[in-house]
């Protein structure tokens, strides 16, 4: 691995049992002028690359006449490519050429297939490849169905510069795996006639492949949605475990969100858009190419609110309300969920973030619970508390801290009262809250023991200029329109 680029020079690699050159481990190293004949392979691009490598001006003979007479026809790869490295450690392959390949041959070009030891679902390096040379058309470039099975990768695509390697009609395009995902918005493409081929060749377009990742807890059901003004499609994630998305797109302009498994749109966190490394052709998609619709502006709010920008406190749950919840079976399709990695009674704090339309309210206060699974949607289902009774919560709480764009809410050290239940209720001040009416539904109420409707509400009665409700999230048990509000 020398730190500046290197050069092997006139290395002749021959019979050998496996690989000609094996790239493993290696950066900065350019094999030039190498003549690989009558290996197993040519070459082989593995793993652990950390840097990019080259073979230039070469040539890779995949079986001499020699051979052929002793042995008779046999399939061997040429150079073997890892399609699962990191982006960075590319392999360039310039002024190639490939003989001694018919059609009862492997590829001389092909994708390693040997399972890394790494995830799988790692952002795929980019090879780059310039002047290359084949005696024979089947030996080209190609998406065998084989290696799709093999692999179960979606999303393998090649250029071809100049039209030489896979074009029926000799114009530049890209080579790509033939499925919905990769031919969504290219609907002009033309199947590739050669027999085990699962590819299709789309002329004239620029493609680049899209990485969008976010902090959304894996396991979360969610589908990117892309428009291009015309068109759309849903991307599946694509690892169950991960909620990373790598679309990959022409040239155009495009629109960009998340739904949930309710085919809710979601707005989640910490999502990051990169690029593989841009193709040759010119006219790709960038930065500027995708816009991700953004809900509302929770960060910039949130950046004025001392306590959310301390440092003090951890995102445990986060949920986008859906208008008729029904939280009677099974718990709310939070965004984010790390309840099980807060240790009992370890907080002392607990806070609230509600956002609806261009209204915000943010409200903390000392804790009323050890436990971190009675923190969320106290709802119908058992999983809503913890694990054996449902969440029932209702008490004074004290040096409650409201900060809201809503006029008077504002204040410091309030004392407080929450009202947490799967239940319905009545109007009775249940715990004799200073203020509260015992005929109307207000900040002081009293739970049944029985019934869906549901109550998390946060109120405040003292030491501040507002008395009442702080926020309030109704009725998310029966399907019914739910009732929100600050």
């Amino acid at each position: 691995k020398p730190s500046e680029l290197s050069v092997i020079e006139g290395m002749v690699a021959y019979k050998n049992a496996q690989t000609g050159i094996f790239i493993h481990g290696t950066a900065n190293v350019i094999f030039k002028n190498a003549l690989m004949a009558d290996n197993w392979n040519c070459a082989t691009h593995a793993l652990h690359n950390s840097a990019p490598n080259f073979i230039e001006d070469s040539k890779c003979v995949g079986l001499s006449q020699d051979v052929l007479h002793r042995f008779g026809p046999m399939c061997r790869d040429g150079i073997m490519y890892t399609y699962n490295e990191p982006p960075h450690a590319q392999l360039v392959l310039r002024n190639i050429t490939f003989e001694g390949w018919a059609e009862m041959y492997c590829d001389a070009l092909a994708l390693y297939t040997v399972e890394p030891d790494r995830d799988p679902y790692y952002a795929h390096a980019t090879l780059h490849a310039t002047d290359l040379f084949f005696d024979h058309d089947a030996s080209k470039p190609d998406i065998p169905c084989s290696l799709v099975e093999e692999t179960g990768t979606q999303d393998f695509f090649f250029e071809d510069v100049d039209g030489t390697q896979g074009s029926p009609t000799g114009a530049p395009g890209f080579l790509v795996q033939d499925n919905e995902d990769m031919k969504a918005f290219l609907p002009n493409c033309i199947p590739v006639t050669r027999p085990g081929s699962c590819a299709v060749f789309c002329e004239n377009v620029c493609l680049r492949r899209a990485h969008f990742s976010t902090d959304i807890t894996p396991g979360v059901d969610l589908t990117l949605v892309i428009t291009d003004g015309t068109m759309t499609h849903l991307y599946r994630h694509r690892h169950p475990f991960t909620n990373n998305f790598e679309p990959v797109l022409p040239a155009g302009t495009y629109d960009a969100h998340f739904i949930n498994a309710n085919g809710q749109q979601v707005y989640p966190g910490g999502v990051a858009l990169a690029f593989n490394s841009a193709p040759l052709c010119p006219d790709h998609i960038d930065a500027t190419s995708i816009t991700l619709a953004d809900a509302s502006n929770t960060a910039a709010n949130l950046a004025h609110i001392p306590e959310a920008v301390s440092g003090d406190y951890q995102l445990v749950y986060e949920l986008n309300i859906p208008s008729n919840p029904n939280y009677n079976i099974a718990p709310p399709l939070y965004n984010k969920d790390i309840h099980e990695s807060i240790r009992f009674a370890s907080f002392d704090r607990i806070a609230y973030y509600l956002e609806i339309d261009d209204e915000y309210v943010w409200v903390s206060m000392d804790a009323f619970t050890d436990d971190s699974r009675k923190i969320g949607v106290p709802c119908l289902s058992l999983e809503c508390g913890d694990g054996v009774t449902r969440t029932v919560i209702q008490q004074i709480v004290n040096n409650v801290n409201v900060v809201s764009n809503v006029a008077g809410l504002n204040g410091l050290g309030y004392t407080g009262n929450v009202e947490f239940w799967p239940f319905n209720y009545g109007p009775a001040n249940g715990i004799s809250i200073p203020g509260a009416s015992t005929t109307d539904y207000d900040f002081g109420d009293a739970p049944a023991a029985d019934g869906v409707y549901g109550s998390m509400q946060v109120h405040v009665h003292g030491n501040g200029p507002h008395t009442g409700t702080v926020f309030a999230f109704n009725r998310f048990n029966d399907g019914a329109v739910a009732d929100l509000g600050i």
